[in-house]
């Protein structure tokens, strides 16, 4: 049974407790029951869309730059971040170079 029809019983359920004092804790725990199972539907409502949800999502479009952005990166980081990777990528220019001095194959 899912939790949409089991909400639906547990309304007609409160709705047909008559209004009696003697009926008060019956109507407390009914009531009680109501809200749990709205708390788990709501709990299922969000995973669904977090589910939905794809990563490429979750970050976010920098308009200065017109690139995406983690949406835990600042912009401060993602400039050093990519200031490492500059860096990164000039050592390994270095290491292909040849010690010789000859020219190297591939850039004439």
């Amino acid at each position: 049974m899912n939790t949409k029809k089991s909400l639906g019983l547990i309304e007609q359920a409160l709705q047909a407790l008559p209004a009696n004092f003697a009926l008060r804790d019956v109507r407390f725990h009914v009531i009680k029951a109501l809200n749990e199972l709205r708390k788990v539907e709501n709990k299922k409502n969000k995973q669904k869309t977090a589910q939905e949800t794809t990563p490429l999502e979750k970050w976010r479009f920098d308009l200065e730059t017109s690139s995406m952005m983690a949406p835990w990166q600042t912009k401060e980081e993602k400039k050093n971040t990519i200031l490492n990777i500059d860096k990164m990528i000039e050592i390994e220019q270095k290491k292909l170079e040849p010690d010789d001095g000859t020219p190297d194959l591939f850039t004439g």
